[in-house]
């Protein structure tokens, strides 16, 4: 009785031990919605649940456009002065304290809530 104790007690420590080292997934996005985040630059993102977004940049500079998620990214219709639209497909890992967006290529670029 006490070898079958010891075991499950160890077995379970083992557990917790190894959902302590598994990195988390990300937050479902839906966390990032109908809200603003900043990122350390001052640039400002509103995404709203709509399928819009706005955002403003230093400078006082506006900007705005579509989004969805494509293929686990989300993805920016950014609507250019040029009447233009440009599309960007970014990763994303939402965590407690805001959104990392990354472009292919870049660093990620953090939006705090």
């Amino acid at each position: 009785m006490k070898v079958q104790v010891r075991m499950v007690v160890a077995c379970s420590m083992l557990a917790a031990l190894a959902a302590c080292e598994t990195p988390q997934p990300s937050a479902p996005f839906e966390t990032v919605l109908d809200r603003t985040i900043t990122d350390a630059e001052g640039v400002t993102l509103s995404i709203a649940s709509d399928g819009t977004y706005t955002g403003t940049a230093p400078g006082n500079v506006s900007f705005g456009g579509t989004w969805d998620l494509e293929g686990g990214q989300w993805c920016e219709n950014l609507n250019r002065r040029s009447g233009e639209v440009k599309r960007t497909c970014y990763d994303y890992n939402v965590q407690s304290g805001g959104v990392a967006f990354t472009e292919a290529g870049e660093a990620p670029r953090f939006f705090a809530f």
